[in-house]
């Protein structure tokens, strides 16, 4: 069976992160994603960073200075090849490319297209680049982090950058399934900050107006709630959730502790805590594990280094979830697969689209397929409007 989007055509141009893992992702559903970057390749590329491998794993490169003058009877053949176009620059700078919204509807009415900015389309912030950092400090991530009475604390991983691209991603499934059953072209909108304040969601507000939701970290950055905390063992931490009361009758009987059924689990505080982190703090995280698991109590092991211990399981090797990647630019690279499982779909596998594409591995490729004729490829290679 042909995987979900096989047939559908992305043209990318995209760079960083948010922006390609859109395509990313649309590539793992089974598109054809090809990527335009500048002469001198996506600055991810040469960063030393290989989040460009995580972010672009299975694309066709083409290398296309998308200001040359040549180039333009290119790009429109680009634009009319495809089904979905995704980019992420500032809203000023897509319109002097002629890949902004109404450039691209301008010549193809059907037109999927996907803009990703930093701070939306519109208000003061529009024409401003951002990043994952600051759409975290701004919708107050890093403080959150930080917990009750701390400094902010940054988080080592970019989920607003992938957040962002996801959102992206399943805007487009969306509006193709809209233009296959009679719609038209659309237009998807997502930017990081709206992503950022979208990871908020445990926010709510009552009938009063008062805001509410998941309480803050306490000062240790240990967890929320005595049940739900991280705690140390003699030899590491687990990380327990007891999330109602049955569970904390569980977890008095595994520790020994009958303190824990005086109060009710919502009532529990810094007593609770300190009873529990008594027991725990003295026994080997194993048999602390053992003794919750015949409670029928959730507890795992905080494992140092986990990606590491992840790539080393033979089920996750199997399930594409884990998987090693040769590039030519990083050397062997450890990279995450697909998220979602597709059953009755074999194609959609991330072991076949391993493969990192050298900047401007397919340009004759693709610009022979979009009707570029071959003396013309010649003049735009001599002229350096393409590489």
């Amino acid at each position: 069976m042909r995987a979900p989007l096989a047939g559908v055509r992305v043209l990318e141009f995209g760079h960083f992160v948010a922006g390609p893992f859109c395509g990313h992702v649309l590539g793992d559903l089974g598109a054809d994603v090809v990527k335009v970057e500048p002469i001198a390749g996506e600055v991810m590329r040469w960063s030393g960073s290989a989040s460009f491998v995580a972010a672009n794993r299975g694309k066709r490169s083409v290398a296309i200075d998308l200001k040359h003058p040549m180039n333009a009877e290119v790009v429109d053949a680009a634009v009319m090849w495809a089904d979905v176009v995704t980019h992420n620059f500032r809203p000023g700078v897509a319109g002097r490319l002629r890949i902004d919204r109404d450039s691209l509807h301008a010549r193809k009415a059907g037109l999927v297209v996907v803009e990703t900015s930093a701070y939306g389309p519109e208000g003061p912030r529009a024409a401003l680049p951002g990043f994952d950092s600051l759409a975290q400090g701004m919708a107050g991530h890093f403080v959150q982090a930080g917990g009750q009475g701390s400094q902010p604390i940054g988080y080592r991983f970019s989920h607003v950058d992938h957040g962002t691209g996801l959102l992206g991603a399943l805007g487009a499934v969306a509006a193709l399934y809209r233009r296959n059953h009679g719609g038209q072209g659309s237009l998807i909108g997502t930017d990081l900050l709206s992503t950022a304040v979208f990871m908020l969601s445990e926010v709510v507000r009552d009938e009063h107006g008062q805001a509410g939701g998941v309480a803050p970290l306490d000062q240790g950055r240990t967890g929320r709630h005595p049940g739900e905390r991280l705690y140390q063992g003699a030899d590491g931490w687990l990380a327990l959730a007891v999330l109602d009361d049955k569970g904390a009758l569980g977890l008095s009987k595994a520790l020994g502790i009958e303190e824990l059924t005086t109060r009710p689990l919502d009532q529990w505080d810094a007593r609770e805590a300190g009873l529990i982190a008594s027991v725990i703090q003295s026994r080997p995280i194993e048999e602390a594990l053992r003794a919750l698991a015949g409670a029928g109590v959730w507890a795992e092991r905080c494992v140092p280094d986990g990606l590491s211990a992840l790539a080393r399981d033979d089920a996750m090797e199997k399930a594409g979830t884990m998987l090693n990647v040769e590039t030519a630019e990083y050397g062997r690279v450890l990279e995450i697969g697909p998220s979602v499982s597709l059953d009755g779909f074999p194609d959609v596998t991330a072991r076949t689209r391993t493969h990192i594409a050298e900047l401007g591995e397919h340009t004759t490729q693709f610009l022979a397929e979009i009707g570029i004729p071959g003396e013309k490829i010649t003049q735009l290679r001599e002229a350096v409007a393409v590489a």
